[in-house]
């Protein structure tokens, strides 16, 4: 199957849903979520820092993700990941070391749906008038994903996008 570069796609994938009511991910905010472990007013520093330890002591080996175009749901345009294997490993390792901290209990793994987006909506727009301009786009070909850390974030909501600080990395294998 042939790959091209993730972030050349994007622009294109964007400006081709431009007229729709989908505000674009900026670039430097492209991300996939695996988990959140809590609110930043109430997770005490001592807390991320077992739970960063707990983290680093199982972490599983980096590995290759393939980022297929493109679908929709109500509220936002994104990818599709495969294989879920290696992400379903590694979120079970992030969720028994975020309740081993402590943090409370993320979404089961069972829950996860890996996906990036590339825009997001909070208002209504008619299923069909998104298939119509999505359906040449999901024949552009896949993407490789090399996936080789965990950024722990403090993530926040700034207008119409998400945005973080990243708070330290834990490097794959």
């Amino acid at each position: 199957m042939p790959t091209t570069a993730f972030g050349d796609q994007i622009p294109q994938l964007q400006a081709a849903i431009s007229h729709l009511p989908y505000d674009p991910i900026p670039d430097d905010g492209i991300h996939l979520t695996l988990g959140r472990i809590g609110d930043t007013e109430t997770t005490s520093l001592r807390a991320v820092h077992e739970l960063l330890g707990a983290i680093r002591a199982g972490m599983s080996t980096a590995f290759d993700l393939t980022a297929i175009p493109i679908t929709a749901s109500r509220g936002a345009v994104r990818y599709s990941i495969a294989p879920w294997t290696p992400l379903l490993a590694l979120h079970a390792h992030l969720a028994q070391a975020t309740a081993g901290a402590g943090l409370g209990l993320m979404k089961p793994t069972s829950h996860l749906r890996p996906h990036v987006g590339v825009a997001y909506s909070s208002r209504r727009c008619p299923a069909a008038d998104v298939r119509t301009v999505l359906a040449p786009l999901r024949k552009l070909p896949p993407s490789t994903l090399h996936v080789t850390k965990v950024d722990l974030v403090m993530m926040r909501r700034e207008a119409d996008a998400y945005r973080w600080d990243t708070v330290e990395e834990a490097p794959l294998a």
